[in-house]
């Protein structure tokens, strides 16, 4: 359980960055905030943060 939660909010992470990345490169840094790219860079930074905080329970037990 303890690396599954790891596994998915590392690859949350690095997918959200990736994503905010290319956004930057499809769109610029002007027109960045109205795209889908950055909703779905916030919906999978969500993602990592609400996997990434059980992680550090459970690995703290």
């Amino acid at each position: 359980m303890e690396q599954l939660l790891f596994i998915v909010s590392i690859s949350a992470l690095g997918l959200c960055f990736c994503v905010f990345i290319l956004g930057i490169i499809n769109h610029g840094l002007r027109n960045l905030f109205e795209s889908r790219y950055t909703k779905v860079s916030t919906l999978l930074f969500v993602i990592y943060i609400l996997t990434f905080i059980p992680y550090l329970i459970i690995s703290s037990i």
